[in-house]
C-alpha cells in the first residue's frame, strides 16, 4: 500500500495546541512536533513545520485526514470576528490560534466523553489507550469485561450505551441524519441525552467534536471559571453565531495555560520564599554566633584591648613578685629558726660527754 507525504501550508494549525485542547484523546506524541494519530481505523503521522504541517498517511486516506483537520474552514476569518474590546478572548485567540475543531467519529466521541466525566485529559487518554488500538465497536464493548480498565461508575454507562445501540434503541445514523437535515442543536442534544450517562455538558462535547456543530459551547469547570472571572457569569455567545465552539476552545486553551503559568509562578515563589527563609535563618544564626563570640571576647584576657592586656600583665607581675617576696620571707624565717635551734643544741652539749648528761653525784670528791 502506497504512502504519501503531504505538506499543508497554514498559519492557523498547531499540532501541540490541538493535542492538548481536550477534544482528541488518541494522539500519541512521538517527540516534540510529531504525533501518531488514529481515527476511524485509519493511521497517520503529523509533523509540525514552521509554516504548516506535513501528513504521512496511506494515499487512500489523504482526503479523510484533510477533512479530519477541518482544512476547508478559514480560522483566520473567524478570529477577525472577535470583539477587539474583549481583551481576554482576543488574547486567547492569539495564544491558541493553531487550534482547529476536528471532525471525529461520532461513536468514538460518545464513549470518549462518557469516560471524560469527572476526569482529566491525561487520565482520559490513558483509559482510552488501554481500552483499544482500533476503537471497539458496540458489540465488543457490550460483551467485554471492563472492570480491568477502572472506569468506575462509567463502566455501566459504557455497557448500557453499547447495548442500546445493538438493540436499536439508539441509532447513530439517525443522529447524523438529524444534523444533515438541519435539526436544531437542541433537538440533536435531546436525542443524545437519551443515552445513559449523557447529560448537558457531555452532549454538548459530543455535538461539537463528534458532529461538528460549531454553535455548541460546552461549559465545564474551566469555562465556568472564565465566565465568572471575566464575563459576569455569562460569555456573550450571541456575538459569535456558528463559531461559539471555536471561541470555547480559545477560552479553554488560555485559562489552562494561565493556570499552568500561575502554578509555575507559585512554585517558584514558594521556592524563593524557602530560600529567603533559609537565608534569613542563616543570617540570624550568624548574628547570634557573632554576639556570642563578642561576649566571650569581653571576658577573655587574651582577646582584650592592648590596654587591658597591659593591665592584666601588670597585675600578673605584681602577684608574682608578691609570691616571691612571701617565699623569701619564709625562707629567712626558716633560716633564723634553724640558727636558734643549732645554738641551743651547742649550749646543751657543753654539759654532755659521750652523749651522757654529767651529774654531780658521778664526781669523785666533793664540790
Amino acid at each position: 500500500m502506497d504512502y504519501i507525504d503531504i505538506f499543508i501550508k497554514n498559519d492557523y494549525i498547531d499540532l501541540k495546541q490541538i493535542a492538548e485542547s481536550g477534544q482528541c484523546f488518541r494522539w500519541k506524541k512521538i517527540c516534540p512536533g510529531r504525533y501518531f494519530v488514529i481515527s476511524d481505523g485509519r493511521t497517520a503521522c503529523f509533523f509540525q513545520e514552521k509554516t504548516g504541517i506535513r501528513i504521512l498517511c496511506h494515499e487512500k486516506d489523504e482526503e479523510y485526514f484533510r477533512r479530519y483537520l477541518d482544512l476547508d474552514t478559514d480560522y483566520g476569518k473567524i478570529i477577525e470576528q472577535i470583539d477587539p474590546e474583549d481583551r481576554f478572548l482576543s488574547g486567547a485567540a492569539k495564544m491558541g490560534k493553531g487550534i482547529r475543531i476536528l471532525r471525529q467519529d461520532l461513536w468514538e466521541m460518545i464513549i470518549s466523553f462518557i469516560i471524560s466525566q469527572r476526569n482529566n485529559i491525561p487520565r482520559i487518554m490513558k483509559s482510552i489507550d488501554a481500552l483499544c488500538y482500533s476503537f471497539p465497536e458496540p458489540e465488543v464493548l457490550a460483551k467485554a469485561d471492563l472492570s480491568e480498565f477502572k472506569f468506575g461508575y462509567r463502566e455501566n454507562y459504557i455497557r448500557q450505551t453499547a447495548e442500546d445501540i445493538l438493540e436499536g434503541k439508539f441509532d447513530l445514523e439517525e443522529v447524523k441524519d438529524a444534523v444533515d437535515e438541519g435539526k436544531t442543536p437542541e433537538q440533536v442534544k435531546e436525542m443524545l441525552k437519551q443515552l445513559k450517562g449523557v447529560g448537558e455538558k457531555v452532549a454538548s462535547c459530543i455535538q461539537l467534536f463528534g458532529l461538528h456543530q460549531l454553535s455548541l459551547f460546552p461549559i465545564d469547570t474551566w469555562i465556568a471559571k472564565v465566565e465568572k472571572m471575566y464575563y459576569n457569569g455569562h460569555f456573550p455567545v450571541e456575538k459569535y453565531k456558528d463559531a461559539e465552539g471555536i471561541m470555547q476552545q480559545y477560552l479553554f486553551f488560555r485559562v489552562r495555560e494561565d493556570a499552568d503559568k500561575r502554578a509555575v509562578f507559585e512554585m517558584k515563589r514558594e521556592v524563593n520564599e524557602k530560600a529567603a527563609s533559609k537565608a534569613l535563618f542563616e543570617e540570624e544564626m550568624t548574628e547570634k554566633i557573632d554576639k556570642q563570640t563578642k561576649r566571650k571576647n569581653e571576658i577573655s584576657p587574651e582577646n582584650n584591648s592592648l590596654e587591658e592586656n597591659r593591665l592584666e600583665k601588670s597585675r600578673f607581675k605584681k602577684d608574682k613578685l608578691e609570691k616571691i617576696e612571701l617565699k623569701e620571707s619564709k625562707l629567712k624565717k626558716d633560716r633564723l629558726q634553724k640558727g636558734k635551734s643549732e645554738e641551743a643544741r651547742s649550749e646543751a652539749n657543753r654539759y654532755n660527754l659521750s652523749g651522757k648528761m654529767l651529774y654531780v653525784s658521778d664526781l669523785d670528791g666533793t664540790l
